[in-house]
């Protein structure tokens, strides 16, 4: 391409495309944080429209500088040809509009996901301990190991415990892409086995995320329980066309400490 305007508006789309990937998780693991541990409201619209447009415009607002700033101020001639070794003036707009934006993204995905970590670690201690104490009782056939797997609050872990991950791959695309522009410009020399490297991990990670998302338990649960239910209902056996409730088991976690029998332990 050697229109100036078609590149300078590739050059925008192609930073937003990059930021907006690494904005959005950061939402969806900062949402999943106010749900869970803050007690907002699922059902609650205006913070999720806040946040989602607090994301957008950090991701695709500072990119527009690319379609208005003069060629002179950055030091180029021309869009069409940008350097691997950048100037001293596209360096510091290249600071301002990326790199900036994708520490910001990254330090507060970071930050979400490990309260949701510790979060996810306490739960299931406590999840552990309840399991301990019901077995120590002897309650069979209401509560016992093989149901933790199958608890409410179980299930919600092990998603947790894959959709917090999600940031991971364009946190690290986009930092190392930060890191590469730092080495190019301090040392002046082009370094195109690491530009093969940041070339992968971009193309890499929309494909990680996708695996992240379909091997997610709630997902491949919701599967198997309709493979079961559909091979079921084949054979023509209504007994065994029963589809797992992941709500089936109800814990009282508060009772559990506060009183004395098994009775009010279980519902």
């Amino acid at each position: 391409m050697h229109n100036e305007a078609g590149c300078r508006i590739v050059l925008t789309l192609s930073n937003m495309s990059s930021h907006l990937v690494v904005y959005l998780c950061a939402y969806m693991v900062i949402y999943l944080e106010l749900v869970i541990i803050h007690n907002l409201s699922p059902h609650a619209r205006r913070p999720r429209v806040i946040l989602a447009t607090i994301c957008v415009l950090c991701s695709v607002g500072p990119q527009f500088v690319y379609l208005t700033i003069p060629r002179k101020t950055v030091g180029l001639e021309s869009f069409c040809d940008l350097p691997l070794v950048v100037n001293d003036q596209l360096y510091h707009v290249i600071i301002g509009t990326v790199v900036v934006w994708a520490l910001l993204a990254g330090i507060a995905s970071f930050v979400s996901m490990s309260i949701v970590a510790v979060h996810i670690r306490r739960t299931s201690r406590r999840a552990r301990r309840i399991s301990n104490i019901m077995t120590h009782e002897g309650v069979p056939g209401i509560y016992s190991r093989k149901d933790v797997g199958r608890s409410t609050a179980d299930l919600l872990n092990q998603t947790l415990k894959s959709a917090v991950w999600f940031p991971i791959t364009p946190v690290a695309s986009l930092w190392f892409n930060s890191a590469l522009v730092f080495v190019r410009f301090y040392s002046q020399r082009p370094y195109y086995n690491l530009e093969y490297i940041n070339i992968s991990l971009f193309s890499l990670m929309t494909i990680f995320m996708a695996v992240a998302f379909f091997f997610n338990p709630m997902v491949m649960g919701f599967l198997r329980d309709y493979r079961r239910s559909w091979k079921a209902s084949k054979c023509g056996d209504p007994q065994n066309n029963i589809q797992r409730s992941p709500i089936g088991l109800r814990i009282r976690v508060n009772s559990l400490f506060s009183s004395g029998t098994l009775a009010d332990f279980v519902s």
